[in-house]
Formats: C-alpha cells, sequence, structure tokens
C-alpha cells in the first residue's frame, strides 16, 4: 500500500505544520497521543479512503 496519502502521513506533516506556526506547547504531545491510538487500524490507509463515518471505529473504548 503506498504511504504517499496514508493516514499516518498526513497527520504527521499536519501536525508538524502546526508545531511550526507555534502550536501551543503541549498540544503537540496530546495530539501525538491521540494519533496513535488512531494508527493500528487507520495510519496505511489511504486518507481518502476512509469514510468519515467509519472514523471514530479507530479510538478504543
Amino acid at each position: 500500500m503506498s504511504e504517499e496519502n496514508s493516514f499516518k502521513l498526513v497527520a504527521e506533516e499536519w501536525v508538524a505544520k502546526n508545531e511550526r506556526e507555534r502550536m501551543a506547547e503541549v498540544t503537540p504531545s496530546k495530539v501525538r497521543w491521540l494519533l496513535a491510538k488512531a494508527y493500528p487500524k487507520l495510519g496505511d490507509h489511504p486518507i481518502a479512503k476512509i469514510p468519515k463515518e467509519n472514523s471514530g471505529d479507530a479510538f478504543p473504548g
């Protein structure tokens, strides 16, 4: 599967962009913690193929 537009790649690029644009210092670590919960189910999937209706299924509990 191509990593070109994977959920994980897009998410990491978004976090990096927001860090460069002075995201509050604690925010990136909180966002990364939350994304780590989603990566097992969504990380390698192309972002365009993840139905928004099912995106919440990646988070346990």
